[in-house]
């Protein structure tokens, strides 16, 4: 980040585990207080209630304030996260799977939380998937990775459907099926054939954008 290699936890970087990770002991309105009081230590309380009330409301949890994570479902606990970790207003969101172990009804429904507070806060978010729908519904750019065990950075697909975006409407847009279909041949096909090809230029470089919605179409037999 800006120039410098990232050693360690900082107030600079948010995270969303792939599980809540909530302090078991302290409630909803505690946990996301927790990481304000760490930014902002000279705050008064007044500030940090209403810092920390803004966030809840924002994921739709300022009714639960008081619950203990054991009291909440496995979607608000994953909201209370999302929350604790927007309220640092961290320059750079990391997600590592947050959605993953969520059932496909809440999935969702936490995926349209996620673009709405992106939407009003628009913070950089680096998001890892597995998910390919997922990966194009909230994505502006998609990491390829080859298999490992020496994994890298493959292609950089560019995802340039117009927003806001819903999951009922993107895919009647004419370029999703073929964004769709280039990252699932990838998956498929070719992350398998360039696992062992060396990056070119080094294990650090990034490969060219490829958007998949501008490439030619077949021509006709």
């Amino acid at each position: 980040m800006d120039h410098k290699e990232i050693t360690g936890p900082s107030l600079n970087q948010a995270v969303v585990f792939q599980g809540h990770s909530l302090l078991p002991w302290l409630t909803t309105y505690q946990n996301v207080a927790f990481s304000v009081r760490a930014k902002w230590r000279s705050w008064s309380r007044e500030q940090i209630e209403a810092h920390v009330r803004k966030f809840l409301k924002l994921v739709g949890l300022d009714h639960v304030a008081d619950r203990k994570p054991h009291q909440l479902s496995g979607g608000m606990k994953q909201r209370v996260g999302i929350a604790r970790a927007f309220a640092l207003d961290a320059r750079l969101l990391l997600m590592d799977e947050p959605f993953g172990a969520l059932d496909a009804l809440t999935r969702g429904t936490i995926q349209d939380e996620l673009v709405k507070i992106w939407g009003e806060t628009r913070k950089t978010v680096f998001m890892i998937t597995h998910d390919i729908d997922e990966a194009i519904l909230l994505s502006d750019r998609v990491f390829l990775m080859t298999n490992g065990p020496r994994a890298r950075i493959a292609e950089s697909v560019i995802i340039d459907l117009p927003r806001p975006r819903s999951r009922a409407d993107i895919i009647h847009h004419p370029h999703y099926y073929k964004i769709r279909n280039h990252l699932v041949d990838f998956l498929v096909k070719r992350s398998h054939d360039l696992a062992g090809t060396p990056a070119p230029g080094g294990p650090l470089s990034f490969p060219p954008d490829v958007n998949p919605a501008r490439a030619p179409a077949p021509a006709a037999a």
